[in-house]
């Protein structure tokens, strides 16, 4: 186990953490040693309890049974810990995490496509012929240590009394070292916090427990639907309506969810331009790598431009760490929940929510469309976009039919290109208002570009490079991919502004997340997690507007109804990002609350860390707390109490509407 940390730190390691932590970095090596014998204890237990259990009968051949026993038990222990530490290990170069729940998107994603991206991306041959060769090893080495037992009564018979202490003694050694600690609490992931450096934090734990931990979330969220309204403590829902909306609890109606209701004003402009509205997401477009960007480190292309034009916002979160979690959150307008399934994979699949912004946008005459550049298959997703109002639910089948020929692909689907240009056709011959939320595919592993993009070579700056961590040619062609969708997303934005769709369409894009080539400090709270929102918005509707402002995908559509929407009703849970009358916040699902004043997490009950800004926005340090962060750890820890009623209360009102 030792040996996979002291991998780890020669692979990913950046000199910055290796000559500023290097007493952290041996503390975390020593440290992670006590969660490896937590592992060991409990493997023990079962061999250990049999042998004891054995030698009372005194039983020679069962005793001659079990150690034969052992052999392949530890065997089967020590490759599954080898398995284990080694999915751990490279799981880190995507994730920079242990193993976490989003491992489980082996079984519920595409896995035939994850199988290929394993198989572009890292050695599985001389994996699998190491794991071959290790088990061969294995087994010669126990049947050496673990010779066939022969039962004898020769030598020296000890009394029971003796015997008894021994066990006593072997069984409190090795529960001791499952436990971890002689304090308290058992040794656990909330000790794994030994430095300020998040890589020095990550080396303090294993792989195996991450695993067992991830396992256990994932089976608690599929089984508690209110599990964010106990952590935080609300017994009464009126409660958290009063705290979320900053209102005494007096004024919450009897149906609390009323207070989502809201209209437009109106809007002369949009009445008489009903114009289109095109939402994308964009796979892994984190907003840290754009300060990077110049004519030296190309990472924007064609997209410059209209950054520079139009409306961009930088200090912004997605709804959550994946793909799925993100999109359909952004289908319903509403965040991810700390703790909550992914709503194409659970109980909400069909659940027809009121906030969805296709919902919405077809009441007020438009026509709505879900267009992915895979198969809308992939999780559920086609079935979630129907259910949420999206008349058509296109994708890499629609696309190829529409464009004609054999157009080239990567593991995912289609190239963003050819995925933008169905979109531009769409809008150039549709007949009625078009309301469009595009996902891309492309900059995703195993990180493919199509055969006629040839950019020049990308020179990178010596202050990232000094912190990339991991296969160079990865990263290489990982920044090669990020230039390749922006450019895409910038040819398609060009193609609106130079057509006769340049008056009557509105964009948005954004990202579903970030990605991760660096070792994020604690501090790093925006950079390592943050993506852009940006907006073209015509000339006849453009609004003022502050880029420092802050904002999550759940003020996407509140923005966009004001815009393009005269006195419609709507039901949201987010901000118009454009309204300086409103207070702005960004909220993350990992229970991150940002705002101008400060940071905090919300953690259980009524408790709350707090953190001021250092620098423009780049950094969070441990401060005071404010009434500003106070009021943004409030409304967070409301927020996320109010989803669990909210979607339980859509469900229910599916179910009474099916059986009426």
């Amino acid at each position: 186990m030792s040996t996979f940390r002291v991998a780890a730190v020669l692979s990913y390691a950046d000199a910055h953490t290796r000559s500023n932590f290097s007493k952290d970095l041996w503390l975390a090596l020593l440290f992670g040693i006590r969660f490896d014998l937590t592992v060991l204890g409990y493997l023990l237990f079962p061999p250990m309890l049999l042998l004891f259990a054995l030698s009372l009968t005194r039983r020679p051949s069962w005793l001659e049974a079990f150690s034969l026993w052992t052999r392949p038990y530890f065997l089967i222990v020590i490759l599954l810990i080898s398995f284990f530490l080694s999915l751990d290990f490279f799981y880190y170069a995507y994730f920079k995490d242990h193993i976490n729940i989003l491992v489980f998107a082996f079984f519920e994603d595409d896995t035939e496509a994850i199988l290929k991206t394993v198989w572009h991306n890292y050695p599985l041959i001389p994996f699998l012929l190491a794991m071959t060769f290790g088990g061969w090893a294995i087994w010669q080495g126990l049947k050496k240590i673990l010779p066939n037992f022969v039962y004898t009564t020769h030598g020296a018979v000890y009394p029971r009394f003796f015997r008894g202490l021994i066990y006593t003694a072997i069984f409190l050694l090795v529960g001791l070292g499952a436990r971890g600690s002689l304090g308290l609490f058992p040794l656990g992931p909330d000790h794994t916090v030994i430095s300020s450096n998040s890589f020095v934090n990550y080396l303090s734990y294993n792989g195996i427990l991450a695993f067992y931990r991830a396992t256990k979330l994932k089976i608690k969220q599929q089984t508690t639907w209110d599990a964010n309204l106990r952590y935080y403590g609300y017994e009464n829902i009126t409660l958290a309506f009063a705290d979320f909306y900053q209102i005494p609890i007096q004024q919450i109606p009897p149906e609390p969810l009323s207070l989502l209701e809201q209209q437009t004003k109106k809007n002369t402009w949009a009445e008489a331009t009903t114009p289109h509205v095109v939402v994308i997401m964009m796979e892994s477009f984190g907003s840290y790598w754009l300060q990077f960007h110049s004519p030296q480190f190309n990472l924007l292309g064609k997209l410059e431009s209209h950054f520079k034009q139009d409306f961009l916002f930088k200090n912004t979160l997605p709804s959550s760490g994946s793909t799925i979690g993100s999109v359909g959150a952004l289908l319903i307008g509403a965040p991810h929940r700390p703790e909550g399934p992914f709503l194409t994979e659970s109980e909400f699949l069909q659940v027809p929510f009121r906030t969805s912004p296709a919902r919405i946008y077809k009441q007020a005459g438009y026509e709505t469309r879900f267009i992915y550049g895979g198969n809308p298959g992939w999780r559920d997703l086609y079935k979630f976009a129907r259910h949420q109002g999206f008349e058509f639910v296109e994708g890499e089948v629609e696309i190829q039919n529409t464009l004609g020929g054999s157009i080239e692909k990567h593991e995912w689907g289609i190239y963003d290109e050819d995925l933008f240009k169905y979109v531009e056709l769409t809008l150039k011959k549709a007949t009625q208002p078009q309301f469009i939320v595009v996902l891309t595919t492309t900059n995703h592993p195993p990180y493919q570009v199509p055969k006629n993009f040839s950019p020049e070579p990308q020179k990178i700056p010596e202050i990232l490079s000094s912190r990339l961590v991991g296969d160079r040619k990865i990263i290489d062609q990982r920044f090669k991919v990020y230039l390749y969708s922006n450019e895409k997303l910038g040819n398609f934005l060009t193609a609106i502004k130079t057509s006769t769709l340049r008056e009557k369409t509105i964009v948005a894009a954004t990202g579903d997340h970030n990605f991760w080539l660096i070792n994020f400090e604690e501090q790093e709270q925006l950079a390592k997690w943050g993506v852009p929102i940006y907006f073209y918005i015509p000339k006849g509707i453009r609004p003022a507007y502050v880029p420092q402002t802050f904002a999550s995908h759940m003020d996407i559509f509140p923005s966009l109804y004001n815009l393009s929407l005269s006195r419609a009703r709507f039901r949201s849970f987010g901000v118009d990002i454009f309204n300086p009358q409103q207070e702005h916040f960004a909220f993350y699902f990992t229970r991150l609350s940002l705002g101008p004043d400060g940071a905090a997490f919300a953690l259980k009950d009524k408790d709350a860390h707090y953190f001021d800004w250092q620098g423009d926005f780049q950094r969070i340090v441990p401060g005071p707390p404010s009434e500003s962060k106070v009021r943004m750890a409030t409304k967070y820890k409301a927020l996320m109490s109010i989803m669990d009623y909210y979607f339980i209360t859509e469900k229910k009102a599916i179910q009474t509407r099916s059986k009426e």
